[in-house]
């Protein structure tokens, strides 16, 4: 009997052991099918309101098939057959959606995930706008600003807070631009990550956001995280650190608003500021405001829906 019951084991063991092998290589194959088939991997709203696509997954030699649609369930039509794997679809309304989806043309009715982008306003015919604290005061003093295209709303020693609470706000509103860059934080993140005040400046900043994009949909924000500074008091890369991945959370929370962290231009690799930008312990030299002027603007030329 024991005998028979361990010929038993040892059967239904051979037979799960070889329905895993003769699974794995089909597994092995479904995910190489999945990963063949074209998709859209990136997309973008330029700065001259055109639309750029970045097209992956389709076999060497074989052409991408481009369709376009207004509603993401929309009547999907075919817009462009290429072999390229960048698309630029000029064809396109200020402030419009359109919906995109790929496939390759030996698999035509293996469509990618529909991918949204909004067509811009073209630079040439925006209005922008800088506000923030200090930092952003300072980009007036080297000549950055274009005064007919252009205007600093803001003042030395602000933060969220007082910036909702005061009249800067009001202009701002009032001046209405297609597209702001805003940057406050310097004047009050001292303290450990995640303390109370250092909280309530990412909530007013919110409130901030909620007000303009009610007076302007359209508006493009650009939500600035705070630049590197040199080791200060209670000041500390951590510090920044938390407090900049709060505002990337909250740009993430709203369309029409986007983040991007002048880190990537002034860290010193250990949370705080290259030495030779520095002017002090929070600001920058003018070579430094220019290179921030430069990273922004270099930003803004095209904005990422995925």
């Amino acid at each position: 009997m024991k005998l028979i019951r361990q010929s038993g084991c040892c059967f239904v063991f051979a037979c799960l052991l070889l329905a895993a092998l003769v699974a794995l290589p089909l597994s092995a194959s479904a995910k190489k099918k999945a990963a063949d088939n074209a998709e859209i991997s990136e997309a973008y709203a330029r700065q001259d309101g055109s639309i750029r696509l970045v097209l992956a997954g389709k076999d060497k030699g074989d052409s991408y098939i481009v369709y376009r649609a207004a509603k993401k369930d929309g009547n999907y039509k075919e817009i462009k057959r290429t072999k390229k794997s960048r698309f630029i679809d000029k064809d396109v309304k200020v402030f419009q959606e359109y919906f995109y989806k790929v496939a390759a043309a030996e698999k035509p009715d293996q469509l990618s995930k529909a991918v949204r982008v909004k067509a811009r306003k073209p630079a040439k015919q925006m209005k922008l706008a800088y506000a923030g604290d200090s930092l952003i005061v300072g980009i007036t003093k080297y000549g950055h600003m274009k005064a007919k295209k252009e205007r600093v709303i803001a003042k030395i020693g602000i933060n969220s807070i007082r910036y909702y609470q005061s009249s800067y706000m009001s202009q701002l509103k009032s001046y209405n631009p297609d597209q702001l860059v805003i940057m406050m934080g310097i004047n009050g993140i001292e303290g450990k990550p995640g303390n109370g005040y250092i909280s309530k400046q990412v909530k007013y900043f919110e409130l901030i956001l909620k007000s303009l994009l009610k007076k302007n949909k359209n508006m493009e924000i650009i939500l600035s995280g705070i630049t590197p500074y040199k080791r200060h008091g209670n000041s500390t890369a951590a510090g920044r650190k938390w407090y900049n991945r709060q505002l990337e959370k909250l740009a993430g929370k709203y369309d029409g608003v986007w983040y991007c962290d002048p880190g990537e231009v002034f860290d010193n690799g250990s949370g705080y500021i290259i030495n030779k930008y520095a002017a002090g312990d929070y600001h920058l030299k003018s070579f430094g405001y220019t290179k921030l002027v430069k990273f922004w603007r270099g930003f803004v030329k095209e904005l990422k829906y995925k």
